[in-house]
């Protein structure tokens, strides 16, 4: 027989001491130090299991974007929203191209009135969801900026669902039980004046001075002058949009005779729009007319049930028309009375000759009110960003208490 090497020896030496024992030998050759010892049955489950939830580049992506996508969700819907100006109707403050913060806290957090994907235009029609607002900081107040969803038009009724519908800004004239009216373009409330302003703009009419030469539309809008209507050749006066102290300045400038608020004459341009019709009203003089509140009830007379009876039709859940004699007929029965089940409120443009608000769609519900316009977080128009109106906070009339 052969000699045996040395692992031989050494593994026939183990064998017969492992058959001593009662034990079977393993014929592998003895481990070094250096090798690992075989894993135990739990970390080979826990190392499987980990390897099972090793997430691969995409699913990670789709995981960001979900997060995301939630968070989103839960910030625009229960805290603060943003808001873009797309109109001149706030000018001079708020411009077209200002972003805005919009608090859902400080009126109260509305749950979504549609079935739908959130932040999109798409929704289940038919499918709608009743109103449910939890509590808020505070009421809306006269003068505050409202973002709200389009109320529409009293002739156009709107099919969307409320919160589908697009977003407004106004300020808040009046709330619900005051009386409101405009006197020669101001905005009277309860029979006090409301505060105009530094920002806000109206029409005036510039009169030349017949002794001068009077001062050319783009010297006008060079003074500050949003627009200029030139009155033509012989004409005494042009026309302006512009604030009160822009107004005040070009009243100085050389071939100015004097400058006066614009007030617009009973059926005068766009009289046949106002908010109701057969008044007489404009957008210079209006009402007054009382602002539907949560819980009163109201007896129709001819002077209130022309606006009122449409709110109940748009708003309130009931069919409301006229009968025979003007009498006014609700769900079907007569009607002399009737008891609002929410708040309503007034809004109105701070440019107030450039403004479709309450003077001609009416009152805005309380379940249309989405939030409070708290601050400038941009400002962005095509081709420049104006870090000068970033962080701006939005005039109230707290500025002047």
């Amino acid at each position: 027989m052969a000699d045996l090497s040395e692992d031989e020896r050494a593994a026939r030496k183990a064998a017969r001491q492992a058959a001593r024992a009662g034990k079977p030998a393993s014929t592998a050759a003895p481990a070094s130090p250096d090798d690992a010892a075989p894993p135990a049955d739990g970390e080979a489950k826990t190392s499987r299991k980990q390897a099972k939830k090793r997430k691969g580049p995409v699913r990670e992506w789709v995981d960001s974007i979900v997060w995301a996508l939630v968070v989103m969700f839960v910030v625009r819907t229960f805290l603060v929203d943003n808001f873009r100006i797309p109109t001149p109707s706030m000018e001079k403050t708020l411009l077209v191209g200002d972003f805005l913060f919009v608090s859902k806290n400080h009126y109260g957090i509305r749950l979504p009135m549609s079935v739908s994907v959130p932040f999109t235009k798409i929704y289940v029609p038919g499918l709608n969801l009743p109103y449910v607002r939890f509590p808020g900081f505070s009421e809306v107040q006269r003068g505050e900026a409202v973002v709200f969803n389009w109320p529409g038009m009293p002739s156009e009724p709107i099919t969307l669902p409320v919160d589908k519908r697009d977003h407004y800004i106004k300020r808040c004239i009046a709330v619900a039980g005051d009386s409101v009216a405009v006197v020669r373009g101001e905005a009277v409330v309860n029979g006090q004046k409301q505060p105009w302003g530094p920002e806000f703009q109206r029409m005036y009419l510039v009169f030349h001075d017949s002794t001068a030469i009077a001062p050319s539309a783009d010297a006008l809008t060079q003074a500050g002058a949003s627009e200029v209507r030139p009155g033509g050749a012989g004409a005494p006066f042009d026309a302006i949009n512009a604030t009160a102290s822009v107004a005040a300045a070009i009243g100085q400038m050389p071939g100015v005779a004097r400058v006066e608020p614009y007030v617009s004459p009973p059926g005068g341009p766009g009289s046949e729009q106002i908010f109701p019709q057969g008044f007489g009203y404009t957008v210079h003089d209006y009402g007054p007319v009382w602002v539907p509140k949560k819980g009163a009830t109201v007896t129709f007379t001819p002077q209130n049930a022309p606006y009122l009876v449409p709110t109940i039709a748009r708003f309130e859940g009931h069919t409301a028309e006229y009968g025979p004699g003007g009498t006014v007929v609700i769900d079907g029965q007569p009607a002399t009375t009737y008891t609002f089940t929410q708040d309503y409120y007034f809004m109105m443009g701070d440019n107030r000759d450039n403004s479709l608000d309450s003077r001609f769609w009416g009152f805005v519900p309380m379940n249309h009110v989405v939030g409070k316009a708290v601050r400038i977080y941009l400002h962005a128009g095509l081709w420049f960003i104006d870090p000068s109106r970033i962080g701006r906070g939005i005039w109230d009339y707290s500025d002047v208490r």
